[in-house]
């Protein structure tokens, strides 16, 4: 059993929507002067399009990896984890290169 906090739950993605719905979301994007990496489960209910074309062109240099066979949660799926944290390893590799 997970125990599910419902009112934070609505608060977050209540607050989330109205930012997306008014672009707030994207003016804090364009802020943003490190590197960025999307690693997004493709059996994620919101596409991994949705995700990636609306930031793209705010971040120059953003790198995305669609993990198979993973939902939301990649990071804790049994045939996701260490997918993502191969990828999740590689990129910090990367980064402190730079």
């Amino acid at each position: 059993p997970v125990a599910v906090d419902g009112e934070g739950y609505r608060q977050v993605w209540g607050e989330a929507s109205r930012m997306r719905e008014t672009g707030e979301i994207l003016s804090f994007a364009s802020s943003i002067r490190c590197p960025v990496c999307v690693i997004h489960g493709l059996e994620d209910s919101t596409p991994i399009e949705g995700v990636v074309r609306p930031i793209e062109p705010l971040l120059p240099g953003l790198s995305v990896h669609g993990i198979p066979r993973a939902g939301h949660y990649p990071w804790k799926e049994r045939y996701a984890s260490e997918l993502f944290y191969d990828v999740l390893d590689r990129e910090i590799e990367e980064g402190l290169k730079r």
